[in-house]
């Protein structure tokens, strides 16, 4: 079975609007096979019924959108820019008077290394008491639009395979071993709270003002029109003096009249006035 240049179109087009994702010509043979192997696990041999199928079923969509959504994340994948929180982090406790409380965000986290090194690294800076002598608080929400990958994320537990880029110390700074696998530390996971939300509707995905918005490697995904719609929203739900960080290159030369540029290292960052 060939998916034809119409048939492939026309889900492409699907996903741009539910997801806001664009698939550029290289990535259509990517969409077309993963549409395929779909339908032989389902037995089927017609793409529109399979199409009419997904468009009145969301599990069904939700399936196909696990395939084609998932990218390759790491933990620790950005350290310049953990380094950058953890020192923006510091510089904030070292001027509180009482306990000292910072919230985070983490936008297409996918299987949740990200959220989860987001976490640590926040719990390394906050170890210590403040001035006042009361104690610090951090959480971390990782939004993904793929129910599995959030099941994953949920779940803490990853492959030692997963674990490579971090050194011995930080895994058991982090993990506890558990058989062939490793589990994020109940400290850490109690801090960190998974919701599916999809980044259309940014309205629904980050429903308080952050401290900081991380959204790195999602932008590129999208359409560039969409990418500055995006970023102008996110504006909008970081609290003043929050930090808002995105991928190096993702929309070289943007600017907003509310935030100041930083120099982070490896990222573009920017700080709300």
């Amino acid at each position: 079975m060939q998916l034809q240049p119409e048939q492939i179109a026309l889900w492409a087009n699907k996903l741009e609007q539910d997801t806001g994702v664009h698939l550029g010509a290289l990535q259509a043979s990517l969409l077309g096979s993963q549409i395929k192997l779909r339908m032989q696990a389902l037995g089927l041999e017609d793409a529109d019924s399979y199409y009419a199928q997904v468009c009145s079923s969301p599990p069904e969509w939700q399936s196909l959108l696990a395939r084609l959504l998932v990218k390759e994340t790491q933990f620790f994948r950005n350290r310049e820019a953990l380094a950058g929180i953890q020192a923006f982090v510091r510089q904030k406790l070292a001027t509180q008077t009482q306990g000292f409380g910072i919230d985070v965000c983490s936008l297409g986290c996918a299987t949740g290394e990200e959220a989860y090194s987001l976490a640590a690294s926040l719990q390394q800076a906050l170890a210590e008491p403040n001035e006042s002598g009361h104690g610090n608080y951090y959480s971390v929400t990782g939004v993904d639009l793929c129910a599995a990958a959030l099941q994953t994320a949920r779940a803490g537990l990853y492959p030692k395979s997963r674990l490579q880029q971090l050194t011995a110390a930080e895994i058991a700074a982090i993990f506890d071993p558990e058989q062939q696998q490793f589990r994020v530390k109940q400290a850490i996971k109690n801090r960190v709270t998974f919701i599916r939300g999809n980044l259309c509707d940014i309205d629904s995905v980050v429903a308080v003002p952050m401290d900081v918005i991380v959204c790195l490697n999602v932008l590129i995904y999208f359409r560039r029109w969409r990418r500055r719609a995006l970023l102008n929203q996110l504006v909008n739900r970081l609290k003043p003096g929050g930090l808002l960080i995105i991928g190096s290159g993702e929309l070289p030369g943007w600017q907003n009249s509310h935030l100041t540029a930083l120099n982070l290292g490896g990222v573009q960052a920017y700080q709300r006035h």
